[in-house]
């Protein structure tokens, strides 16, 4: 019924404003059939994104199942996802003191387990290091590692998370942490020329309180991993549904 409305406006359209073909008319039709389903699409998808992550707030799905065909590496921060049993060894490809030096540590693991959906998480011990590429920055030279992962799995789905700045104390001991802000805009702009996802979680302690920190300012509390693993599922439904 609608289909035949919508031809009915283009007949009208066309007496009234003196169409020269028939085939303006039927491109109409098809455009604004097009439209209709991309709208009816995004709908649905933003719905089932909203269904799910409510059922991960509500208790009723553990937001560690929803974890499928993946590989997450990292530094320490990343090591607890292991460490504390929400997620398995073979699928967390971290050690403390890891850097994105140490990306290509895991290849023949990555090689083994081939995920569609890999997830980045670096930032302080890099910021330590000050590392970069010799002649760019550090957006420069995590892009470069990420692109090596790439060359094992050319179809995953890239993830980035944001660096989370330590406690004020902690930075105060130690200033290279307060340029968070700038490696995060490095990132961003990284995640938005190659097409990856950038998952902010620089608040998810609220920009450094202590609670949500081990004594060293550094590290989290065990509680705090089911929150960062619901922004990582967050983004990874609106890629994959």
């Amino acid at each position: 019924m609608k289909k035949i409305g919508i031809i009915g406006l283009v007949a009208c359209i066309c007496l009234l404003t003196g169409c020269e073909s028939h085939n303006e008319g039927v491109s109409y039709i098809k455009e604004q059939e097009s439209l209709d389903t991309k709208e009816l699409s995004k709908h649905l998808t933003d719905k089932r994104i909203e269904e799910k992550l409510t059922m991960v707030k509500d208790g009723t799905l553990d937001v560690f199942s929803m974890f499928e065909d993946y590989a997450i590496y990292g530094d320490s921060r990343v090591y607890g996802f292991a460490s504390y049993g929400y997620l398995p060894w073979n699928r967390v490809f971290a050690a403390a003191g890891n850097t994105i030096l140490n990306i290509s540590d895991y290849s023949e693991a990555l090689k083994e387990i081939n995920p569609s959906n890999i997830y980045f998480s670096y930032g302080v011990n890099d910021m330590g290091l000050d590392l970069k590429t010799e002649n760019g920055t550090y957006g420069d030279l995590y892009e470069e590692k990420v692109k090596g992962v790439l060359e094992i799995c050319p179809n995953a789905n890239i993830f980035i998370n944001s660096i989370v700045c330590p406690t004020p104390s902690a930075v105060e001991e130690h200033s290279e942490w307060s340029k968070t802000d700038d490696y995060n805009s490095q990132l961003q702009e990284m995640c938005q020329r190659n097409g990856w996802n950038y998952v902010d979680i620089s608040d998810i302690t609220n920009h450094g309180e202590d609670k949500y920190y081990q004594q060293d300012g550094v590290h989290y509390i065990q509680n705090l991993y089911p929150v960062w693993a619901e922004r990582m599922i967050g983004e990874t439904i609106k890629v994959i549904g």
